[in-house]
């Protein structure tokens, strides 16, 4: 962390300028260097007098101008400090936040079905729409040490209005992404999940609305049974992070909560766990046929478990939706001509939001009213939800 140096301030009483105005642009241009609310107690009016053998008044004109520009703040009656708005006075003529990535981006996007493309471009085109500037950022190699990690920190503080988070590398511990979720200097934003650390706010979708919808549509055509097919071991697991957990983990239970409102039977025998592939999903639909165990309607954890789905159910001789219905979670198709039912998860609006939020930390700061945004989801009904077996039957008959 850089501190003031007032050796290198340099004056010229030849110049028609006035010394105050020159020692307040010297002074200015010596805190834009120092890191973030360093909090840096200027020396007094009389030892800077003396140090630069100008009159006292000079120094008191200058220390005066940066008061009123809110570069400075007073802490007592005798003591100045750099002020914590230092850095917006600083940075906001060329505003810049930073994305940080999990992974390279290229790997990111790949991995994950194009998916957090939908997120950048959500926060790119506020950023835009705000004259802010976006960069990407990686962070620092897992065995880094301290030293160089706050490093990196500080230099992201001086150079960035906040950042936004897009998720974790999958590893703990990761000292890096530690270190700068606990850096409160800077303003943070976590996408699509819920940090453990109060300074950092977080923007996630709302999965009641989407549930409730699929929940009417599914009931008015006279389903009962209703399975989950779910990548993890059971429906509360909540992954391995130990500085968030993402919001994808609660999402069972919600709708879980909702099927169960509306009196669908929702038994353990017609879920299926550890689906993380599609011979997983295979080999555990054939077994549930055997067993006499398949539901009219299974929910699926994300739109590729569906696609899955629905490709296994096909192979054991099932027709979607004649014999059973499949619905998604996503909204993003992974096919061209998606025909699948699915709740749209708001992925392009999160991103939007997220620049909102932390342009509103960085102005106003973080309290309990702005720590957390939820956004909507909706109910997509394409072709791969139908009618009951049984109620079709009935329907048709009438």
């Amino acid at each position: 962390m850089r501190q003031l140096n007032y050796e290198e301030i340099t004056l010229d009483k030849e110049k028609s300028s006035p010394l105050y105005l020159q020692l307040a642009d010297e002074l200015r241009r010596q805190i834009g260097s120092v890191s973030l609310n360093s909090s840096e107690r200027l020396i007094s009016e009389r030892k800077l007098s003396e140090r630069l053998g100008v009159d006292r008044t000079t120094v008191n004109k200058a220390y005066g101008e940066l008061l009123k520009e809110g570069l400075l703040m007073q802490r007592s009656a005798r003591t100045l400090c750099i002020s914590a708005e230092t850095r917006r006075k600083n940075v906001t003529p060329f505003p810049n936040i930073g994305i940080i990535l999990p992974q390279q981006f290229s790997s990111l996007i790949e991995r994950n079905n194009g998916l957090p493309l939908q997120y950048i471009k959500g926060i790119i085109d506020s950023a835009a729409a705000r004259h802010i500037s976006t960069i990407m950022i990686q962070l620092p190699d897992l065995d880094a040490s301290y030293a160089e990690i706050d490093l990196f920190n500080q230099e992201l503080a001086k150079h960035l209005i906040g950042i936004i988070h897009l998720g974790g590398r999958g590893v703990y511990p990761d000292r890096p992404l530690e270190r700068l979720m606990q850096f409160e200097k800077l303003p943070q934003v976590m996408i699509s999940a819920y940090p453990l650390f109060p300074n950092i706010g977080t923007v996630t979708a709302d999965s009641f609305p989407g549930g409730y919808a699929l929940a009417e549509q599914i009931l008015a055509f006279g389903h009962k049974k209703l399975g989950i097919i779910h990548y993890m071991s059971t429906l509360d697991a909540q992954g391995r992070s130990r500085y968030f957990t993402y919001e994808v983990y609660f999402r069972p239970q919600k709708l879980l909560r909702i099927f169960q409102k509306y009196g669908f039977e929702c038994d353990e025998r017609y879920h299926c766990f550890q689906c993380g592939n599609y011979p997983a999903i295979l080999r555990k639909l054939k077994k549930k046929r055997e067993e006499g165990n398949l539901p009219t309607v299974y929910w699926c954890i994300n739109d590729e478990v569906a696609h899955w789905t629905i490709k296994a159910l096909e192979e054991l001789g099932m027709r979607v939706p004649k014999d059973i219905s499949v619905v998604g979670y996503d909204g993003s198709s992974v096919v061209s001509e998606d025909k699948l039912t699915t709740i749209a998860h708001p992925f392009y609006a999160i991103g939007y939001r997220s620049l909102n939020l932390l342009q509103d930390y960085y102005e106003n700061g973080k309290n309990e009213q702005n720590s957390h945004v939820e956004i909507a989801t909706s109910l997509v009904v394409r072709k791969t939800l139908g009618r009951a077996k049984d109620f079709t039957r009935k329907y048709e008959s009438s």
